[in-house]
């Protein structure tokens, strides 16, 4: 048997903290610290180490970064669609890849795990204190989110549809 170090965030964690997305959640986890642009959590940095030094997984499969480096944009994955959250603080030899600071595995919902449908929305409205920060950007933001989960064929066929839009003031 082997030991691992690891901290996990739960659906249920999901849903109790007001994180806007799957980051916001993960900085809440000991030693996960985030690292905010434009004032919101995009890349987390595992045990003191930057971002490029972790590796994340997606449902066990690596992801790929659209930068220069491993740094992965967590603000993309909105809470509302993911089961759970992992992070290994150690390499452990059952997943695919590790990272030199940690991995993060990210599950996403199963909708065949799921009783019922399931329709979730959510908005969210923010209004920047400073007024219009550049000319020409509105001083207000926005976040919409819509899921829909669902079974069909005597439950041998799931679906899980979602959609983010965040639209948020920022300077430039």
């Amino acid at each position: 048997s082997t030991d691992s170090i690891v901290e996990v965030a739960t659906s249920e964690d999901v849903g109790k903290l007001p994180g806007v997305s799957i980051a916001e959640t993960l900085a809440r986890l000991p030693g996960v610290a985030a690292q905010r642009v434009d004032g919101r959590a995009q890349a987390i940095s595992i045990r003191g180490m930057g971002p490029e030094f972790s590796v994340t997984l997606l449902n066990g499969q690596e992801m790929v970064s659209s930068g220069d480096d491993r740094s992965f944009e967590y603000d993309q994955f909105p809470a509302e669609l993911v089961t759970a959250a992992v992070v290994y603080k150690a390499p452990d030899a059952s997943l695919a890849s590790n990272g030199l600071a940690g991995t993060v595995d990210i599950s996403t919902v199963s909708p065949l795990d799921w009783t019922g449908k399931r329709f979730n929305v959510g908005a969210r409205f923010e209004d920047n204190s400073f007024g219009k920060v550049v000319p020409g950007t509105d001083a207000k933001g926005n976040r919409v989110s819509a899921s829909y989960i669902d079974k069909f064929n005597d439950d041998r066929f799931g679906i899980a549809l979602g959609y983010v839009h965040l639209d948020t003031p920022t300077r430039s």
